[in-house]
């Protein structure tokens, strides 16, 4: 009896898997309705002083770069966490008069914290948040705000339309990568002299001396006594608020000036005026960027 009761239940089964439609081939689809996925909504808060701004935001990355716009300003951060800048614009005082208020340039980071929690390029999110001063036209002595915010949102790639822009070198192995800049020119017979100032948020200062108008392409061995066609390393001291300038000896070698593009590489030695023991060494340095015509 137990083996009848096996074939009572295999039988059906044998029978019903044997069944088959005219068509053998026929695949019967049945639709079935997706997920919405509601997008994750992005925010970013902005507080001045505490007082909380209701502003519209967006955010890009560029080049390895986010930049956070806001109806008043916007910030800027490396993908690898160095600070780059914050600048707003706001009515302050009189209801028609804007004042200009930025993060300090110099040493950056030991004014301003940007933190960055995550960041996703597959899904084009980013996290992270900050808190510092911002100075009145970015002078430090000058009227301040304290500033300080969250970012959680998603961002767009940018494609600049100049590709490459930036400079980049190790000081002693390491690291040391432009994430804010200024250019300057001389006075009276040095009127020419055009110097780009690149800052990092660790304090130190790269500049590259050039001159629009007389830099060819070619090699330039330099040393502290040349006006030009050199490259010097500077650095802050948040004490006195003032750089100690490095004497420098080493190689600028310009292989690009294409209409307004100027670029190339160099690579130094640096030595503390005060303290001779101090040896940088400056290596692997790579520039690029857009003249700077003055009126």
């Amino acid at each position: 009896m137990k083996k009848a009761r096996v074939l009572f239940w295999i039988l059906p089964l044998v029978m019903l898997l044997s069944c088959s439609s005219d068509d053998e081939n026929e695949v019967i689809v049945i639709d079935v309705p997706a997920a919405e996925v509601t997008p994750e909504p992005s925010v970013m808060n902005v507080n001045i002083n505490g007082e909380a701004l209701s502003t519209w935001s967006r955010a890009y990355k560029s080049e390895g770069f986010f930049i956070f716009q806001f109806g008043y300003g916007q910030i800027t951060v490396h993908e690898s966490g160095r600070f780059g800048y914050y600048t707003m614009r706001i009515l302050d005082g009189q209801p028609s008069f804007q004042k200009t208020y930025s993060s300090f340039a110099n040493f950056s980071s030991n004014y301003f914290e940007f933190h960055i929690v995550s960041h996703n390029d597959v899904t084009k999110r980013f996290k992270g948040y900050f808190s510092g001063y911002v100075y009145r036209n970015g002078d430090i002595t000058a009227e301040s705000k304290f500033v300080n915010g969250t970012i959680d949102m998603a961002y767009e790639d940018l494609i600049p339309s100049i590709t490459g822009l930036g400079n980049s070198a190790k000081i002693n192995g390491a690291e040391w990568l432009q994430t804010n800049y200024n250019s300057t020119r001389g006075t009276g017979p040095a009127y020419g002299n055009v110097t780009r100032n690149g800052y990092s948020d660790d304090g130190y200062k790269i500049a590259i001396h050039y001159q629009p108008n007389n830099s060819p392409v070619g090699t330039y061995n330099f040393n502290s006594t040349d006006a030009t066609n050199k490259v010097t390393l500077s650095k802050f001291n948040p004490s006195t608020l003032t750089y100690t300038d490095y004497v420098c000896t080493g190689t600028l070698n310009i292989n690009l000036k294409v209409e307004s593009i100027f670029g190339g590489t160099y690579q130094f030695t640096a030595v503390n005026p005060n303290d001779p023991s101090d040896v940088i060494q400056v290596t692997d340095g790579n520039f690029k960027f857009v003249w700077v015509y003055f009126e």
